[in-house]
């Protein structure tokens, strides 16, 4: 590992030795594409897999709850050793071994120990049973509806965020480049300022603007380096790749075009109000469970035993149609009207949830369409004031101008570079925002992606 790092080192030193070389060797070994962080993040995301494993069961609830007609089978056995006279006549009557002997006074009073064993099998189906297993199947159903909606919504907010991520990792490279550069001119400037003395106000002033400025360019490096770092640890933190890379992608359009803007179709609900929606009908249907509570439950069954003890063996059945009404219970009292205030809570919820999210998406469309237009302005003055910035290099190399006036200069090209950034953040923001408000399919990246 030491010898790695040292070879690596080596490489980055004599970069400068070899122009372009280090350059692809970083750009074969350190970049990434954003299909290739989603690969890892959606094979390796706690959060998708948490939903996965929900929805399994989901899946697993609502199969065995659709069984619900079919016949339960039981089986059962018992042993048991008493001197009881009630319990040994019973049971010499179920194996059919009662004698005149057994119903003299003595013996019948006092019958010793015996030892009884008893083996049943039976089975029981259900004609009517309130309504209660169809309301439950039905509830189950819209609950792994529910789930598997809550699971491609995890999937989206998942890709959201490495989305999100892995944009800010190319604007802040991009910002690094703009800012370093300028820092370089900066420099360069101060080591050929001869006009700094303090015996020279005008000179010394333009002396301590250039100082200032290299000061702030410092200061945004240091922001810039420590949002870097808070980028590349949220994408650790959703997929496991390499401690030191690259974005491939340049520049933030490229990546919008490529992994966000295909797939913001606008849709009337998004998947969290679908999900909510299920929930609600899901809970709904929980109320005709509870509605059975007070309705009768009528069944079929039968049951064969077979019993055996002191040497004797035999064999009994009983079949018949079973009815249960529960006439009062108090423990049951109101649990419909709780089932039916469930149900309203659950529908409140989505329908807040819908209004809030129709707002949000006219507003983030609204907020997108401002930024595109604002970044446009400030890519076109950019390019103006890096026209401006050579040019008043060469004035002031020239003396036409004095350091306060290229200080200037470079000031407002620091501030456009900080503004520009900030406006492609928002714009980001914006446009993930309105992604995981989508509901199109997400791309399929296992087969596309070569290892």
């Amino acid at each position: 590992m030491c010898s790695y790092r040292f070879c690596f080192i080596l490489i980055l030193a004599l970069a400068p030795l070899a122009p372009g070389a280090g350059t692809r060797a970083l750009a074969q070994t350190n970049r990434l594409a954003f299909p290739e962080i989603w690969l890892a993040t959606r094979s390796g995301s706690p959060a998708i897999a948490s939903a996965d494993a929900a929805r399994e069961a989901a899946e697993i609830a609502q199969h065995r709850a659709a069984r619900h007609w079919l016949p339960r089978l039981y089986a059962g056995g018992r042993t048991l050793s008493t001197n009881d006279a009630g319990m040994a006549l019973i049971s010499k009557l179920a194996e059919r071994n009662v004698t005149g002997m057994d119903l003299a006074p003595l013996p019948l009073n006092e019958p010793g120990p015996q030892t009884h064993s008893r083996l049943s099998l039976g089975a029981e189906l259900p004609l009517f049973e309130g309504g209660s297993r169809v309301a439950l199947r039905a509830a189950a159903a819209k609950n792994a509806e529910a789930t598997k909606l809550e699971r491609a919504l995890a999937e989206r907010l998942e890709y959201a965020r490495a989305a999100t991520a892995h944009g800010s990792l190319i604007l802040l490279e991009e910002q690094r480049e703009a800012l370093a550069l300028l820092k370089r001119l900066t420099e360069g400037t101060l080591e050929r300022y001869e006009l700094g003395g303090r015996a020279n106000p005008l000179g010394h002033s333009g002396y301590l603007g250039l100082r200032s400025l290299k000061l702030r360019l410092e200061g945004e490096l240091s922001m810039n380096q420590a949002k870097h770092q808070a980028a590349h640890a949220l994408l650790r933190t959703l997929a496991p790749l390499p401690g030191s890379w690259s974005p491939a992608e340049s520049r933030l359009q490229e990546h919008l075009s490529t992994a966000i803007d295909p797939y913001l179709g606008e849709t009337p609900e998004s998947l969290r109000v679908r999900s909510q929606t299920l929930l609600a009908e899901g809970l709904e249907s929980l109320a005709g469970a509870e509605r059975a509570r007070f309705l009768p439950r009528i069944a079929l069954f039968g049951e064969g035993t077979t019993s055996f003890g002191q040497g004797a063996r035999a064999t009994s059945y009983q079949a018949g149609i079973e009815i249960q009404w529960s006439l009062l219970n108090f423990a049951d009292h109101g649990a419909l009207g709780e089932a039916r205030a469930r149900a309203r809570g659950q529908e409140r919820l989505a329908a807040a949830t819908r209004a809030t999210e129709a707002a949000d998406r006219a507003a983030l469309l609204e907020s997108g369409r401002a930024l595109a237009a604002q970044l446009k302005l400030a890519r076109e003055s950019l390019q103006l004031l890096e026209q401006q910035s050579e040019i008043a290099r060469k004035l002031f190399q020239n003396g036409q101008i004095n350091a306060l006036q290229l200080t200037e200069v470079f000031a407002r090209r620091v501030d456009l570079i900080t503004a520009k950034t900030q406006m492609e953040e928002g714009l980001l923001q914006a446009k993930t925002r309105l992604l995981t408000l989508s509901t199109g399919a997400l791309p399929a990246l296992a087969n596309e992606v070569s290892r």
